[in-house]
C-alpha cells in the first residue's frame, strides 16, 4: 500500500510518520521528494502566469487554479522544462541527493508523477535492510495541492490537522521556531497555509482513500490512533507515543511539541493574536470543533486592527507587512466564513 502524509508546518505530521514507522512492515520516508514537489509547483505557476507568492484560496470550492493544476499533474512531466526548477532546489544532504538522482532518472524516461512516485517507493523498498514493507510512502509538508491527484490514483492520503492556535505557538516560539522552520513568518501567511490544508481535507472528506487525523485526539486517545488507521491494515507493534523509533531503529527524539509529561503552556500567543486566528480561520475551526474564541460579528474589526505579535524574519517571497496589507485585509474580511455542513460527514 502506498501512502502520502501531509499537513502544514508543526501540525504533527512527523509524529504520525514515526508512529506508523514504529509498527511492523512499514516504511514512511521523511520529506525525500520536497524538491520535486516544489519544482513542479513553480513550473505550474510559471506556465499559468501565477505569482509564486500569491495565495491561491479555494474559497470552499475548486477554482480554476486547482482544475489547471490537476490537469497539469495528469500529463507526463516535461523534464526539459522542469530542469531549471529542479536545479534550483537540488539538495546538498547526501541521502536527499541520492533520492534526487533516482527521481531525475525516472524523469528522464518522461513519466507522470504517479509513476515517479511508485518508482521511488519501489526503489527505496528494494534497498531496505529490513526487507520489503507492506506499507510504504512519504511524508511531506505543505503539499496539499497534490492530494486530489494522489487520491485519484489510489494512494492512501493522510492529512493531519492541528488547532491553529497551537500551530502558531509552535511556529513562533523558542528553538522549535528557529531550528525547524527558520523563524517567524507573517501570521496570516501561516494561517492561510493551515486553512488551505484544512480546506483540502474538508473538500475530500468523503473520499475512501483519505484519512483525516486531528493531532489532539491522536496524542490523547490510543483507541482513536488505531481506529483512524484501521483501513491501512497495520500490524501494530506499539501504541505508545513515548517509545517510537526513528529511521535508524533508535528511539526517536521528538521534534514536536508532543510529550506525555508536558503541560504545553510554556508557549503562548497573546489574546489578540488568538482572536485574530479565530477571525481568519473561523469556519475551519468550527468544522473541526476548535474554539475560535470570538463571535462571527467580531471578525472584521479584529482583522482590521491586527498587529503582528512576532518579529518577522525577512524572506524574498513575502513582505513583512503581509498580515496588515490592505489587499489581504480586504480579502480576509470578505471571504466566506462557514461551510454548508450538509455536504460533508465527519
Amino acid at each position: 500500500m502506498n501512502i502520502f502524509i501531509t499537513g502544514c508546518y508543526r501540525s504533527g505530521t512527523t509524529l504520525i510518520q514515526k508512529y506508523i514507522n514504529s509498527q511492523i512492515d512499514t516504511r514512511i520516508q521523511y520529506q525525500p521528494m520536497i524538491f520535486l514537489f516544489m519544482a513542479i509547483k513553480e513550473l505550474f505557476y510559471m506556465e499559468n502566469n501565477i505569482r509564486t507568492n500569491k495565495y491561491i484560496g479555494k474559497n470552499y470550492s475548486m477554482n480554476n487554479e486547482d482544475e489547471k493544476l490537476n490537469s497539469f499533474l495528469n500529463q507526463k512531466i516535461n523534464i526539459s522544462k522542469l530542469r531549471p526548477y529542479l536545479k534550483k532546489h537540488r539538495p546538498t544532504d547526501k541521502t536527499l541527493l541520492q533520492n534526487f538522482n533516482k527521481i531525475i532518472y525516472s524523469l528522464e524516461k518522461s513519466k507522470d508523477l504517479i509513476s515517479i512516485y511508485t518508482d521511488f517507493l519501489d526503489t527505496r523498498n528494494s534497498l531496505s535492510s529490513t526487507g520489503s514493507q507492506k506499507i510504504r510512502g512519504v511524508k511531506e509538508i505543505l503539499c496539499h495541492e497534490f492530494v486530489p491527484y494522489f487520491l485519484k490514483h489510489s494512494v492512501q492520503v493522510i492529512i493531519v490537522i492541528r488547532n491553529p492556535v497551537d500551530v502558531i505557538k509552535s511556529l513562533n516560539h523558542g528553538n522549535l521556531s528557529s531550528d525547524y522552520t527558520g523563524g517567524p513568518r507573517p501570521t496570516l501567511l501561516n494561517l492561510r497555509n493551515w486553512r488551505e490544508n484544512s480546506e483540502t481535507a474538508i473538500l475530500n472528506i468523503n473520499h475512501q482513500n483519505l484519512i483525516i487525523i486531528q493531532y489532539e485526539k491522536f496524542i490523547s486517545d490510543k483507541y482513536y490512533r488505531t481506529n483512524r488507521l484501521n483501513t491501512l491494515n497495520i500490524n501494530f507493534r506499539t501504541n505508545d507515543l513515548d517509545n517510537l523509533i526513528d529511521e535508524s531503529g533508535k528511539q526517536w527524539k521528538t521534534n514536536t511539541s508532543y510529550s506525555s509529561n508536558k503541560e504545553g503552556n510554556h508557549r503562548q500567543v497573546n489574546d489578540f493574536t488568538k482572536k485574530y486566528i479565530g477571525a481568519t480561520c473561523y469556519g475551519e475551526m468550527k468544522f473541526f470543533n476548535y474554539d475560535p474564541s470570538i463571535n462571527e460579528q467580531e471578525r472584521e474589526i479584529i482583522i482590521k486592527n491586527y498587529k503582528e505579535q512576532y518579529k518577522i524574519i525577512s524572506r524574498p517571497y513575502y513582505e513583512n507587512s503581509y498580515s496588515t496589507d490592505p489587499v489581504n485585509i480586504k480579502y480576509e474580511i470578505e471571504r466566506k466564513t462557514d461551510y454548508d455542513l450538509s455536504s460533508f460527514t465527519k
